[in-house]
């Protein structure tokens, strides 16, 4: 059986928060990343960075949850934008023209 989010790490700065995710991300690990971003919207403009250079596997449910926590950030005067990810996530992000929509600024890794 495929190891799925197997690590969520959240570094709390003054200005922003950076989650890293690290393992496979898929339709059956949204609820995970949920549960870390959903408490920072009762901040006052709540900034998210995700880095996911540690993301071995994105699926498509991966994208609807990425632009589920964009909107409800947004919703929130916040925002949520990708700071990192590996080449295979990346090229997801680009080929569905969502690495300008959540701010791709950096692919690390290899695949």
């Amino acid at each position: 059986m495929a190891e799925f989010i197997n690590h969520i790490s959240v570094d709390r700065r003054p200005s922003h928060t950076v989650i890293a995710l690290f393992g496979e991300f898929d339709a059956a690990d949204g609820h995970r990343l949920r549960d870390v971003v959903t408490p920072l919207l009762d901040e006052p403009r709540p900034k998210v960075d995700l880095d996911l250079a540690g993301v071995t596997f994105a699926g498509s449910a991966t994208l609807g949850v990425l632009l589920e926590l964009r909107a409800a950030t947004r919703s929130a005067a916040g925002e949520l934008r990708i700071v990192a990810a590996s080449p295979g996530v990346a090229r997801l992000l680009e080929l569905t023209g969502l690495s300008q929509v959540l701010g791709l600024n950096a692919v690390s890794g290899a695949d």
